[in-house]
């Protein structure tokens, strides 16, 4: 059975979301500001996390039957092979 590879970009595109979502909470707790400044910003910074999750689970697909493997692809370390929940053929980040 043929091995196949997931882009871990789409790993990093996710935590880069995510770090960004941070960053943007982070000046409405270091300084004072409005309450509509910082709901604004609230509202930005979970607008950023929920697409870099809609962009990561679309993005982590099986190359062979194009199931989402975006929880398996989490969960796995760099080079550790893991299976297709579908087709369950072997796949690992790359």
């Amino acid at each position: 059975m043929e091995k196949g590879t997931v882009d871990r970009i789409w790993k990093k595109v996710f935590f880069g979301c995510c770090g960004a979502a941070i960053v943007l909470l982070v000046p409405g707790l270091a300084f004072q500001m409005s309450t509509a400044l910082y709901l604004s910003l609230g509202i930005l910074a979970a607008a950023v996390f929920a697409a870099g999750i809609a962009l990561a689970i679309r993005g982590m697909r099986c190359p062979f039957c194009k199931a989402s493997v975006y929880h398996q692809a989490m969960r796995a370390q760099e080079g550790v092979p893991f299976t297709c929940p579908k087709c369950g053929r072997k796949l690992e980040v790359k």
